[in-house]
């Protein structure tokens, strides 16, 4: 199957509002702030190291391997909500570019890193 056809795009304006991981979760006496890049490191990243927001968690993409560099994310267990989602359901984020994402194929064991 094509890569295209897992990319959502009708979720663009969905994706754009997500606020992503907060620094202040814990409270302003313990913020967390985001990693800081190394010249090395911060080469590989996608986009200089933007950080891509999602509902409780953002990431900074490595452009080479097409993975995640980094992930920070907010966890509270006191507020754990069982979600259901479907088995396998990868997809690829416009905001990302497919061409800069591995897909369902690599979770399946059909794509070579």
């Amino acid at each position: 199957m094509e890569q295209e056809q897992y990319v959502y795009k009708n979720r663009e304006d969905k994706m754009t509002k997500n606020r992503g991981f907060d620094p202040s979760f814990l409270e302003n006496d313990y913020s967390i702030p985001f990693p800081v890049l190394n010249d090395r490191t911060g080469e590989t990243a996608l986009n200089g190291g933007e950080i891509f927001p999602y509902t409780h968690f953002s990431i900074v993409m490595n452009e080479q391997r097409k993975l995640a560099l980094y992930c920070a994310h907010n966890i509270d267990l006191n507020n754990h909500n069982n979600v259901k989602r479907c088995k396998d359901c990868w997809h690829f984020d416009q905001r990302i570019g497919v061409s800069n994402q591995v897909g369902n194929d690599l979770y399946r064991g059909e794509h070579d890193l």
